[in-house]
Parts: structure tokens; sequence; C-alpha cells
């Protein structure tokens, strides 16, 4: 099975930053900390509010994170893979800022944050490099929220009334600024 992984882990290595520094030996070690997980469409990857039960390398489909459930729900961004998914809960330890939902048939490798944590907390400099990695991978995200807030009109505040589309936009906002910026 690490030959397969290893193999399914090949896009998100090329895509992203990931694995950066972790090769050979280091890498079957990472794969050997990972559980496969096959979900179907509508299939909860991350429920908002939960603990920070890992991370998870998204290796085939597409999600949908979102914020809020039912007919309050805000849908912030798809992703396709490859893609990592609760790299900031992990970091942090902080419950999970977002819903993750699948839209298609989707592969992951599961990290539990427990197995994470028990390596880094030993210094295993393999754990400390994905770690960096994964940090990394947060602040492209975070770049990627800054660029969506700038996109927004400077007066869009003063323009923003009770209406459904006007407590929408105040809502996202609320989400991307305390999703990312605390």
């Amino acid at each position: 099975m690490n030959a397969d992984l290893d193999q399914m882990l090949e896009p998100l290595r090329q895509s992203t930053r990931l694995f950066d520094g972790i090769e050979g030996e280091d890498a079957q070690r990472v794969i050997s900390w990972l559980a496969v997980r096959q979900l179907g469409p509508g299939d909860a990857l991350v429920a908002e509010g939960a603990g920070p039960g890992g991370c998870d390398f998204v290796l085939e489909g597409t999600v949908e994170i979102v914020i809020g459930d039912h007919q309050d729900a805000i849908s912030i961004r798809t992703l396709e893979a490859p893609t990592v998914i609760g790299e900031v809960s992990l970091l942090t330890g902080q419950e999970r800022m977002a819903n993750v939902y699948c839209v298609t048939e989707t592969l992951t490798a599961h990290l539990p944050a427990v197995v994470f944590d028990e390596h880094v907390e030993q210094g295993d400099p393999v754990a400390l490099r994905l770690g960096l990695n994964l940090g990394r991978v947060a602040s492209e995200r975070l770049h990627w929220m800054r660029e969506r807030i700038q996109d927004l009109p400077v007066d869009v505040a003063e323009e923003l009334d009770d209406s459904p589309m006007s407590l929408d936009v105040k809502r996202r906002l609320d989400v991307y600024c305390k999703g990312f910026l605390g």
C-alpha cells in the first residue's frame, strides 16, 4: 500500500510545497503516518467547530469549504485535488473553522493530529519539516484571502445595509477575518 500511496501523492508533491525537503526514506516515513479514506459526494470531510483531528491530503476529487449549516451556509471556496485541508487546525491545535464537504468521490490521505504531534514533540526533523511546509500552505491561503478582501471596493462598508445580499457580504467578511486573522 505504501507504494500505491506514494504514487498517489505525486501530484500533490508536484503542485504544492508540502513535501519540499522530504524525499526517499523520509517521505516513506510520512506515508506510514497516513490513513487512506474514501468518501462520497455530500460526505463531510471536516466539521466546523470540531477539534483538531488532523489534516487531509486530498488526492482525488473536489471538496467545498462551507461556513455554517443549511440555510445559513456560506460557500467559501471549492478546491480540487491535489490539495490539503485542515493544516491550520493541525498546526494551531484550534477547532475547525469550517465544514468541508465532498462534491465528488474523494480520496484522502489523513494525517492524524496525535501522530503528527507525537513526532513533533520528539523533535523528529521530518515532522518539523512537514510542519514548516504546512505553515507555508497556510500562508499561501492567507494571501489568497487577503486578495479577496482587497478586491472589495473601498467604500463597501458604507454601501452595506440590512438587505440579504449585504448581510451575506458582511458575514463573508467576518468569516474571512475571523478565520485567518484571528
